[in-house]
């Protein structure tokens, strides 16, 4: 994990910043609120609370967008192609999403990984993706200034935990006594969505899980002091780069402003989906 003070210009982060609100603009007026429009999340405001929303760009609003110049011409696609260890060679760009919270949006992001697999990757450079030898990254940009409060939160060293493992062995312990000897078989049956799954899958959302429940239990200010948890205040441009594998989170957005951030994953291999706006050579 690290953080990357002014990966871009403050002027470039608001323009991405506006950029984001005519989208949001125009999902809201069209009624788009989930699905082909590209928001994949989203909670209704009640009263005074704001939403969250969580938006994927789609190929027309890439092309047409500050975006667009974002993946090609920013610093980030070079970024990704170092900490990668691909310098030089082509890395390809895999996906884009705002994350916008509301003034007074109520909503948590719980604790989860944007990747599962059995490839143990205890580094960026190592591969995180079966036997392909994908290598993948995720680089998360603050499109205005973001307090500590309200940053994304990542639980440092997580990238590293053995597959189904909470990491050590005080961990593990501490699970155990909150759920019992069989934790994975008690949560993994309070989780519908997991039915359904291969096994690889199962054990990691259940240790998310676990960990969500865990810091919901004991409160925030228990939970960081036996787990490392890392935030930081961010200006405009600054990014935070991390494993797909690091478990983070973000609390409920209760100032008066909203929160903007786009998160881009990058990876050494182009998916055999993707189109050619989406690959890129250094």
């Amino acid at each position: 994990m690290l953080l990357i003070s002014g990966l871009i210009s403050v002027d470039e982060a608001l323009r991405l910043r506006r950029a984001s609100e005519r989208i949001i603009l125009e999902a809201s007026d069209q009624g788009v609120l989930v699905g082909a429009g590209g928001v994949i999340g989203a909670t209704e405001a009640e009263g005074d609370s704001g939403r969250f929303l969580q938006y994927t760009l789609q190929g027309a609003q890439r092309r047409n967008s500050e975006f667009l110049n974002f993946i090609r011409n920013s610093p980030a696609s070079d970024l990704a192609s170092a900490l990668l260890d691909s310098p030089g060679k082509p890395v390809a760009f895999h996906a884009d999403d705002l994350f916008i919270k509301e003034a007074k949006c109520p909503e948590r992001t719980a604790w989860h990984r944007d990747i599962y697999t059995k490839a143990f990757s205890p580094s960026p450079g190592a591969p995180v993706n079966g036997d392909s030898g994908e290598r993948m990254v995720n680089i998360w940009v603050a499109l205005g200034d973001i307090k500590v409060w309200n940053s994304i939160r990542i639980l440092k060293g997580s990238h590293a935990w053995q597959p189904g493992t909470l990491g050590t062995p005080e961990i593990e312990r501490l699970v155990r006594t909150f759920f019992g000897p069989r934790w994975r078989e008690e949560l993994g049956a309070m989780l519908p969505a997991v039915q359904d799954m291969d096994e690889e899958k199962t054990n990691g959302l259940v240790v998310s899980f676990a960990i969500e429940l865990i810091e919901e239990y004991l409160g925030e200010e228990e939970f960081e002091k036996l787990f490392p948890v890392v935030a930081f205040d961010l200006k405009a441009g600054d990014a935070v780069v991390f494993h797909r594998q690091a478990l983070h989170s973000a609390r409920p957005n209760y100032f008066n402003e909203p929160r903007f951030a786009l998160s881009t994953r990058w990876g050494t291999k182009a998916k055999k989906h993707m189109t050619e706006e989406r690959r890129f050579e250094q």
